[in-house]
């Protein structure tokens, strides 16, 4: 039911994204840019701050639950798009943010600073080619990546709107605020791979889960986990996180005991 209303959820959102030419401004980084540049705050940049402050309690859920684009990476999966699979540092959407919050604060320089705000500001103009990249620039920047290279591509190397809400989450995690994350009881754990094998940010959640750290900044709080355990290992909690050892993806190569060749050292 949980993933039911999460797809319905998605597909509202891109439909809106597809009808509404408005709603490509709230997401817009070229228009954020073009607007800073003449000293106009846009949608998008109120839209970017907004989720950077409800990633303090809600962590990256936008990206799993309401991102147009995670609808069109959800098709993507459907339609056979491959896993990522093996070690992967996911750093380049860093750099893709860094050089476009670079490109905005120069062009707030430039103009001196903001002068009015103008919500509606990228809906008149253009042409064709805006025409264009508003009805398919989503498909654009999501399939070709999740085809040749792997499903939810797009996600974990370009997505300039991801370190805002990482940004968020680890503020809220070092200031102790309550917020949305998956908790995970290992001692439910029948290390069925189901977890794993489902999650569309092809985490490895069984070894999250086992080694009790279930913080990953690439978790989208999408629920899959939740939806296909078995045994109730994994479950949505809101609350302030306890100190505990932080996840990392990939995991370590695991320690063994000299008492037992499946035994894993804590």
């Amino acid at each position: 039911m949980t993933q039911t209303i999460r797809k319905i959820a998605l597909f509202a959102a891109f439909t809106l994204f597809q009808l509404l030419p408005a709603f490509h401004l709230f997401l817009s980084p070229v228009v954020s840019v073009v607007g800073a540049f003449r000293g106009i705050l846009v949608a998008s940049l109120l839209t970017y701050g907004f989720l950077a402050l409800v990633s303090l309690f809600l962590g990256r859920a936008f990206c799993g639950w309401f991102c147009p684009g995670a609808a069109v990476q959800e098709c993507c999966t459907n339609l056979g798009a491959r896993r990522l699979e093996g070690k992967r540092k996911y750093w380049s959407k860093y750099v893709v943010f860094g050089l476009w919050a670079a490109v905005v604060l120069i062009g707030v320089l430039h103009a001196r600073g903001f002068h009015q705000v103008d919500l509606r500001f990228g809906t008149a103009g253009g042409g064709a080619t805006r025409s264009f990249l508003f009805r398919y620039g989503a498909f654009l920047i999501v399939v070709p990546p999740a085809f040749l290279i792997g499903s939810w591509t797009t996600c974990h190397y370009l997505c300039w709107i991801a370190p805002l809400m990482i940004f968020g989450s680890r503020l809220s995690r070092r200031a102790g605020l309550p917020s949305l994350r998956v908790a995970a009881d290992p001692g439910k754990c029948r290390r069925c791979t189901l977890c794993s094998r489902t999650c569309p940010m092809s985490l490895n959640v069984q070894e999250m889960v086992l080694a009790g750290a279930m913080r990953s900044d690439e978790c989208i709080l999408c629920g899959h986990c939740i939806s296909v355990c078995p045994s109730r290992a994994v479950r949505f909690a809101f609350g302030p996180r306890l100190a505990g050892p932080r996840s990392t993806w990939p995991p370590p190569p695991a320690k063994r005991r000299s008492s037992g060749w499946n035994s894993v050292q804590p």
